[in-house]
């Protein structure tokens, strides 16, 4: 399976309290996710699984990025503030066939009628178009 580009873009300040995300280094690879696979079936199994792999957490402010491989096992850390965390994201792959079927790598975070709708090209005449209108 080729890469899958994803872009977290924060559209506020995270503030530690709200939750950073979680990267989990060197767990993008199909033996981490079948080991991950595992783990998840006992919410013990799995968090002992996430406290002993290497973390990173980003902390970013209005405008920063991150930028990683989608198969990177990632989680959002949990939003203890009374604010909503709002980020965009967009991901992208050359293979025609992602994602794959039962919420492996990502499926399970498009929606249905948007699920092979978009293709760059199609993104970027929608921006022409709108500087054009705008």
């Amino acid at each position: 399976m080729a890469p899958l580009y994803t872009f977290f873009v924060a559209l506020q300040d995270i503030e530690d309290s709200m939750g950073h995300t979680q990267f989990l280094p060197y767990t993008h690879t199909p033996d981490a996710h079948l080991l991950w696979n595992a783990a998840a079936k006992s919410g013990q199994l799995k968090e002992r699984f996430i406290s002993l792999q290497p973390a990173m957490q980003s902390a970013l402010l209005t405008g920063d990025a991150s930028v990683f491989d989608s198969r990177l096992l990632h989680c959002g850390c949990a939003n203890e503030s009374q604010k909503t965390r709002v980020l965009f994201y967009v991901t992208l792959s050359r293979d025609a066939e992602w994602p794959l079927p039962g919420g492996l790598h990502g499926s399970n975070s498009i929606r249905a009628e948007d699920l092979r709708r978009w293709k760059l090209p199609d993104l970027l005449a929608l921006q022409e178009e709108a500087v054009l209108v705008g």
